[in-house]
């Protein structure tokens, strides 16, 4: 099972161009012209984000699966 700590998900969502615009909520175009909004609890930092929430943040940042946006958290070079 894929495990994602609430920074990977910040990093994730600063690799797609979102920014950080009121308080826990992330929005921005990203680089392909596609606007994205989520909520991340910055505040947690360190821990592990539950399935649930995973699978909300797959559909909101606009992946194909878990599998896809763990491949781009640990791919530095890929475009989504």
């Amino acid at each position: 099972m894929l495990q994602f700590k609430f920074d990977d998900i910040v990093r994730i969502a600063s690799r797609l161009g979102l920014v950080n615009s009121h308080g826990k909520v992330w929005e921005g175009i990203d680089g392909r012209g596609e606007y994205l909004r989520t909520v991340i609890h910055i505040h947690a930092g360190g821990r592990n984000v539950p399935k649930a929430i995973v699978a909300s943040q797959v559909e909101a940042l606009g992946f194909l699966s878990v599998e896809d946006m763990y491949d781009f958290l640990n791919n530095k070079k890929r475009n989504r």
